[in-house]
């Protein structure tokens, strides 16, 4: 099962989730509409990055561009993880090379009973 609360997503372990992660223009209110060129990003660690010790890299999400807002995929080959709490963000880079970390959060993986 999948649950967004804020950002703090939460998948059953196993499951797959196709996840919007749109962008907002610096107001906070416009949308940011990915252009050609432009690079999105996701990277799901085992802890947050405090310095350049960056915590173990558990996978790059799987991004695909629909009318211009960026969907992240989570196979359920992603999602058989232990059941914790993981750390992401999502991260465009600009066609003219500007970076910005536009979103981030927790990935919480939860106990399945099927298997």
């Amino acid at each position: 099962m999948l649950s967004i609360s804020g950002s703090t997503i939460t998948l059953t372990r196993g499951d797959s989730a196709h996840i919007k992660v749109p962008i907002l223009e610096s107001d906070g209110i416009t949308p940011y509409l990915v252009q050609e060129g432009d690079e999105v990003r996701i990277q799901v660690r085992v802890g947050r990055v405090k310095d350049a010790n960056a915590p173990a890299l558990v996978f790059e999400g799987d991004i695909s561009i629909e009318e211009g807002v960026p969907v992240w995929t989570i196979s359920p080959l992603q999602s058989t993880l232990d059941c914790k709490t993981y750390y992401y963000d999502a991260q465009i880079t600009l066609a003219d090379g500007d970076v910005c970390t536009y979103e981030a959060g927790e990935l919480k993986i939860t106990s399945e009973v099927t298997l």
